[in-house]
């Protein structure tokens, strides 16, 4: 019998000159970390999520207007809105020395936050004012019709904002490179005792939407959707990784964006119970994800000084929608708040716009 070290050799080592082969790597998940501990109860959760929103000064506008002429909107249309709205806030309401707005009297630095003037917007990722451009037209139009909703938080955006629906219903200076817009009626959202939301139209001053009183029969008590009707940013600046779609990593992203738009509009109430709400959050399970990922680009985020500058950076967003199982009646107090407000940066410029069913 032959020596098994006999045996003849079957493979062949051969060198190969040139560039190695690239190393796979296996791409990060994203994901939330969910804190040890039992969830709470759901009346107890919902009591703690109205705590923090009470008294937090949000007023909701829905604006009629009219594009008398030709004009391009793109895939995110509140951009192009949100160019028109600055130019007339600047031109019209502007009091800061030097090319952007910072001080605490300048009516354009209370309605937009800081940013520099001019019809290109540069400002900061959390404007007091959010734009909800879902089911404005798109594409080359013409003397087109379209109805938006703006968002406007904290009391000194409020106390500016009559001054600004007082120059909407006057005649508003037009764009130089814009066919500009006319402004046919603004109406503001109430909310009676029992919860319930009119639009009634805008008087002298700006009525607060009270969060914590919303009604809630659009949030199922085991069975959620939630559709992103425009591009959410989910991913954080400099964050590498695909996001998921468990609701655990979602509401991490959007507990995220209250509270950094909370403390940028002068919110004094409690916190939101960000570890409660990501133990509830962790017993649903995805039903069904119609999701797509996208890339948006940082010049959407608007974050400060990106004006001038080439910014290849891009952060990865959500659109379409998700389905989730569970007991969402503890978190139904946010996301009612989140379908008013949206979620993540960019909201000036019509991301993160949510619907909850």
């Amino acid at each position: 019998m032959a020596d098994p070290a006999d045996k003849p050799r079957t493979h062949k080592w051969v060198r190969r000159d040139g560039e190695p082969a690239p190393v796979r790597t296996v791409r990060r998940r994203l994901a939330a970390n969910v804190p040890d501990g039992d969830a709470p109860a759901s009346d107890a959760l919902a009591e703690s999520i109205r705590a923090a929103l009470a008294d937090w000064p949000i007023c909701v506008l829905r604006v009629a207007g009219r594009i008398p002429g030709r004009a391009k909107l793109g895939r995110h249309p509140g951009r192009w809105l949100r160019n028109e709205l600055g130019y007339v806030v600047d031109e019209t309401l502007w009091s800061s020395p030097g090319p952007r707005a910072n001080r605490d009297d300048c009516h354009a630095f209370r309605l937009l936050g800081r940013h520099g003037k001019g019809f290109l917007p540069d400002g900061e990722a959390w404007s007091p004012m959010v734009l909800r451009p879902h089911g404005m037209p798109t594409g080359n139009i013409d003397n087109a019709d379209f109805t938006v909703e703006m968002a406007f938080a904290g009391l000194a955006a409020l106390r500016s904002l009559p001054l600004l629906v007082e120059v909407l219903r006057g005649d508003p200076p037009k764009p130089p490179n814009g066919p500009g817009v006319k402004w046919n009626s603004v109406q503001a959202l109430h909310c009676d005792e029992d919860g319930d939301l009119r639009w009634k139209k805008f008087a002298d001053e700006a009525p607060w939407l009270p969060l914590d009183k919303l009604a809630e029969p659009r949030v199922r008590k085991t069975r959620m959707v939630m559709a992103f009707h425009t591009s959410t940013p989910v991913t954080l600046r400099g964050e590498a990784g695909d996001p998921t779609v468990e609701l655990p990593f979602i509401m991490d992203r959007m507990t995220r964006s209250f509270g950094a738009w909370m403390g940028r509009t002068g919110h004094k109430g409690p916190r939101l119970p960000v570890d409660d709400i990501l133990r509830v959050a962790a017993t649903a399970e995805v039903a069904q994800n119609n999701t797509q990922v996208v890339e948006i680009p940082q010049v959407l985020l608007t974050a400060e000084g990106t004006r001038g500058q080439v910014a290849d950076d891009r952060s990865k967003a959500l659109t379409g929608e998700i389905t989730w199982r569970g007991d969402f009646t503890g978190l139904a107090p946010l996301l009612r708040a989140a379908a008013w407000v949206g979620m993540g940066p960019g909201r000036q410029h019509g991301l993160g716009q949510i619907g909850i069913g």
